[in-house]
């Protein structure tokens, strides 16, 4: 059996590892829709090789410590240029990436008017949701309310239930205690109001 080249094996690792925690960790920051493997796999090499573009120095490092036998020193070292850093700059990609987005250096990445106007909601808001049967259902979207993301958009769980007349404007009567789901396919539209 050939003997295992601990070299080699970190090379294999490094165009494999950072990239896919990388595409893991952004994926739980930001939804997204399923991107073909094809896609992916190239994010992925993307992802690896600027890790290592900006981890050269301390894997140069961990290379030289595993040939002098400080085996402990180079697992250090290649944890956190392997997994800990590649966790890292989805983080600071997204970050950058709002602070263009903001001084209006790119264009806004939101995907969808409702993810946009969901996800920067810091306030409650008001909302009358005009069903496909005609009636209307009103309540306060506030800080336990949620609404779906892209790529699933529509479905919103309202906390707060207020009365709502047959014109479709608020009575002034809340239902406290209750809370409804609506699907995306019950309803034609929502109104919304600070």
């Amino acid at each position: 059996m050939p003997e295992l080249d601990i070299e080699k094996l970190l090379y294999f690792s490094a165009f494999i590892l950072p990239g896919a925690i990388s595409l893991l960790v952004h994926k739980l920051i930001e939804s997204s829709k399923e991107d073909n493997l094809k896609e992916k796999i190239i994010e992925a090499i993307v992802y690896s090789m600027a890790n290592i573009t900006i981890v050269i120095l301390p894997l140069k490092y961990a290379f030289e410590s595993f040939q002098s036998n400080e085996f402990l020193l180079a697992y250090g070292v290649i944890v956190f240029c392997f997994f800990i850093t590649p966790a890292i700059w989805p983080f600071v990609l997204i970050k950058t990436l709002k602070e263009m987005e903001k001084n209006k250096l790119i264009k806004p990445r939101m995907k969808t008017a409702w993810d946009h106007y969901f996800t920067n909601l810091r306030e409650g808001s008001y909302v009358i949701v005009h069903m496909n049967d005609g009636t209307h259902i009103g309540g306060m979207f506030g800080e336990k309310s949620y609404a779906s993301g892209f790529p699933n958009t529509g479905e919103i769980y309202i906390e707060e239930l207020w009365d709502v007349n047959k014109d479709g404007k608020f009575t002034g009567t809340s239902l406290k205690g209750q809370g409804i789901i609506i699907k995306a396919d019950q309803y034609k539209y929502i109104r919304v109001s600070s």
